[in-house]
């Protein structure tokens, strides 16, 4: 399952779902028939179809935004779109063009944290909130195709990124919602190991991730999960 939060803030962004808006590095305006208002009016449009669970209305919203942002080379613009559009074609049975589209926004996902690493802090982690989201994003197709074993390594890597965000937003303030947001965030990633060790057979390990993710949900008092 995905977390559906819209960009705000250098913290306050998405954990894996649909994703609109530009928080890195500021960009020009593009002399063309067609903007980034433009680009992100499509997105906004496409996440209100996806909420409405208007999957094919979404879809042709994004892909326009990315047609948009492709014709502007706005790599933010284009890895939005495509992570939505990989989410869409997921829901929508389609895995394989979802794992297509999730590696290209994870491309540029990698090469964001290079950059914005050296740049900002908040930068730096929004670029590993929004890796975390996409590996996360990638390991749940896999586990639909049941190729567990890959989706064990997607789900490792996300589980990994999201658990250093976790750790730099704790440290910042312990009490504070977005630690406790961090905090559900890394007990989803436990239990989808335990899911998928679950399914390699290997039911110690299964249960050992299973227990942590119950032990940190409690920790912050999330009896629903």
């Amino acid at each position: 399952m995905g977390y559906l939060w819209v960009v705000a803030t250098a913290v306050s962004v998405l954990w894996g779902a649909p994703q609109i808006g530009n928080n890195s590095v500021p960009r020009a305006e593009f002399a063309a028939n067609v903007t980034l208002e433009d680009g992100e009016r499509f997105l906004r449009e496409g996440l209100t179809a996806y909420q409405a669970n208007q999957y094919q209305r979404a879809r042709e919203l994004w892909e326009r935004a990315l047609q948009i942002y492709t014709s502007l080379k706005d790599d933010h613009g284009i890895a939005n779109s495509a992570n939505n559009l990989g989410l869409v074609y997921r829901v929508l049975g389609e895995y394989q063009k979802a794992l297509r589209f999730y590696e290209r926004s994870r491309a540029i996902r990698q090469e964001d944290l290079k950059r914005d690493c050296t740049i900002d802090p908040q930068l730096c982690l929004v670029a590993q909130i929004r890796l975390g989201a996409v590996w996360n994003n990638q390991g749940v197709v896999y586990r639909f195709l049941g190729q567990y074993q890959r989706a064990l390594e997607h789900y490792q890597q996300s589980w990994q990124w999201r658990s250093r965000v976790r750790d730099s937003l704790c440290i910042a303030d312990r009490d504070g919602e977005q630690c406790r947001n961090a905090q559900k965030v890394v007990a989803n990633s436990l239990n989808n190991l335990g899911i998928v060790y679950e399914f390699l057979n290997q039911y110690d390990k299964s249960r050992q991730y299973f227990a942590q993710s119950v032990a940190l949900k409690r920790t912050i008092g999330d009896r629903q999960g």
